[in-house]
């Protein structure tokens, strides 16, 4: 018989020494040998002069192939196929293919399949169950924390969404306000208010700039007898129409208001008193120009005017403003005074 020296390499003692020789007892060499190769993991040679151990040798090569397959598997090699056969070697190939079942579960594990249940290992599938059920109820209170923030989420939206839309008719609502506080709601101009407010910003930066300005102050001629022959509806109208030949005649940087009744009152920056005399003496044709008859034997609508030129040097309050003015309102009375449709400068 050729007798081999069966060895697992990776379980070699390096205190390995070989048997004694053979004394005569065939059962004492085949004890010490299984002892060592199952107790120590070392094999040694069969010794010679001992015939007839064909079935011992089978023995320590199947024990040896035991432990092999035992050692892979404990360092997790799944893939190397188990060629053993008998009671033990299908334990093996048993322990083999209820790992690569617990491997792929968990595989399953990781992308979201918690419906996978390990196989029959005792406390290794008890807790590959635990450990299942664990994290699909960490992934459902996950879903779940994931739909109360969207929801949270849509909510705020819809909160900012409303937010922005009454902001937006508070807004609109302040414009409005704000229009109406400084409109005069008949001609769609200033009112005196605002005129007031906005000459006092602009004389304020005439003075520290030492730029010409002028101002004017305009009046219908008879309008109170229009108003008493043929009623006020007629008057408001005359008005408006007036109201859009001022604006459409005036630079687009000229402040004007109506300063009450009939009377518009206007401010001129960065203008002399000649140039304010011309864009004032085309204001006063085009209103005669554009013919505006009030019926009846009226005759058309036509305008006088006060122009008066200013040096701002001190700062500009209500009452300086107020003097400014009953300058203007003298010129403008003594241009009734003289023949009406005229501009009169001071």
């Amino acid at each position: 018989m050729n007798k081999k020296n069966i060895r697992l390499t990776k379980h070699k003692s390096d205190s390995f020494t070989a048997p004694p020789p053979y004394c005569g007892d065939p059962l004492a060499v085949a004890m010490r040998l299984l002892s060592r190769s199952l107790y120590e993991g070392q094999y040694g040679e069969i010794p010679p002069g001992v015939s007839h151990y064909t079935d011992l040798e089978r023995l320590l090569l199947y024990v040896e192939q035991v432990q092999y397959h035992l050692a892979g598997l404990a360092r997790g090699d799944l893939g190397t196929r188990i060629p053993l056969g008998g009671f033990t070697g299908s334990l093996l190939k048993e322990m083999q293919q209820n790992l690569h079942q617990v491997t792929g579960k968990v595989r399953r594990l990781t992308v979201g399949d918690f419906s996978a249940t390990a196989s029959p290992m005792g406390e290794l599938s008890e807790a590959f169950d635990i450990m299942g059920k664990t994290l699909q109820a960490a992934m459902e209170r996950l879903e779940q924390q994931k739909r109360d923030l969207t929801e949270l989420s849509d909510s705020l939206r819809r909160e900012i969404e409303a937010r922005a839309t009454v902001e937006k008719d508070l807004r609109r609502e302040q414009a409005r306000l704000q229009k109406l506080a400084s409109t005069d709601p008949l001609t769609g101009i200033a009112n005196r208010r605002y005129f007031f407010q906005a000459a006092v910003r602009e004389l304020e930066r005439i003075r520290r700039t030492k730029s010409p300005a002028c101002l004017a102050m305009l009046d219908i001629d008879h309008f109170k007898a229009l108003n008493d022959h043929l009623g006020h509806s007629e008057g408001d109208k005359a008005l408006r129409r007036i109201a859009k030949i001022i604006t459409g005649t005036i630079r687009p940087y000229d402040i004007v208001g109506r300063y009450g009744g009939d009377e518009f009152i206007f401010l001129f920056p960065e203008i002399s008193r000649d140039q304010a005399y011309t864009l004032l003496e085309r204001l006063r044709g085009a209103v005669e120009k554009a013919n505006i008859a009030t019926g009846g034997d009226s005759p058309v609508i036509t305008v006088s005017i006060g122009l008066i030129e200013l040096r701002v040097e001190k700062k500009i309050t209500g009452a300086t403003l107020d003097r400014i003015i009953q300058r203007a309102d003298e010129a403008l009375y003594t241009a009734k005074k003289q023949c009406r449709n005229h501009i009169c400068i001071l």
